[in-house]
């Protein structure tokens, strides 16, 4: 991919359905121009809220973020397609797994493509008129999925989220070496056909709350050339707090910071252009 030495960002809340903040808190950061799109875990409880915010607020941006993890202690979610244990998605208390080194141990790779496939599905019989694919905790990037996950996006045209740099992907995601290779046949073949790859993955640094205005200022600023999808997890400040009591703030900074700070007159100061996936080839 030939950027030309432009930065390109696209800034990306993803957890949209976990709670009710993050998706105001969507809303209003894409209002502001500091967000450029969300993604929705369509097995999550605040879903239909998604579905409706959608429905009321037709410009939003959001993706279809493809869930087979469900990380929390006491606020779980379990597949849209099936109850049976044998599908491999199912741990002993009825949810999905708690981390994908668990999913990959007992992973049945059909029963699997089935749940991303209805999770897609119902994302779109809803009327959400997605702008791309990604995923949450990198179950789509898994070797044994990722071809599905790419399949996928074909099949409804959407964009899919995979990084030209795939090796710190790779790592973040705890995926062995060993798969260096395959993911890098995968990318050339991407690239020969003229697939729109983002250049560099980056997530929610989880900066101390006296440092995180600085530290996403520098982030910012600082950016590779090339495009860059930066995966926040902003949130406003409610449930959140019970969910996940020991990192909230983390969000809640995020959804602070970024409404407050780095509008489009900010991005445009500092030589950054910003998009969402699906508006990505315009921009090259």
């Amino acid at each position: 991919m030939i950027i030309n030495k432009r930065k390109i960002l696209i800034v990306n809340i993803d957890d949209l359905g976990l709670d009710a903040g993050a998706g105001e808190a969507l809303l209003e950061l894409q209002k502001y121009g500091s967000v450029n799109s969300g993604s929705v875990m369509v097995p999550c409880p605040w879903f239909p809220q998604i579905v409706e915010l959608y429905r009321a607020n037709p410009n939003l941006n959001i993706g279809i973020h493809l869930t087979l993890t469900s990380e929390w202690e006491q606020y779980r979610w379990r597949p849209v397609s099936t109850t049976k244990t044998s599908s491999g998605l199912i741990d002993r208390e009825g949810y999905f797994w708690k981390n994908r080194k668990l999913l990959r141990e007992n992973l049945n790779v059909q029963d699997a493509e089935i749940e991303l496939d209805t999770q897609v599905r119902i994302a779109l019989d809803a009327g959400i008129k997605a702008t791309h694919i990604d995923c949450h905790m990198g179950v789509g990037l898994i070797p044994e999925l990722v071809e599905f996950y790419l399949k996928l996006g074909s099949k409804y045209n959407l964009p899919v989220l995979i990084p030209k740099n795939i090796e710190e992907t790779l790592k973040l995601y705890k995926i062995e070496e060993n798969w260096i290779p395959f993911y890098k046949k995968i990318i050339k073949g991407l690239e020969t056909n003229n697939y729109i790859l983002v250049d560099n993955f980056t997530m929610t640094p989880c900066f101390d709350s006296d440092k995180a205005l600085a530290g996403y200022t520098k982030l910012l600023a600082s950016l590779d050339e090339g495009v860059t999808f930066l995966s926040l997890h902003a949130n406003k400040p409610g449930s959140i707090m019970n969910i996940d009591p020991a990192k909230y703030q983390v969000r809640v900074d995020e959804y602070n910071i970024f409404r407050k700070n780095f509008d489009l007159d900010w991005m445009q100061a500092h030589g950054i252009t910003t998009c969402c996936l699906n508006g990505l080839r315009d921009k090259l």
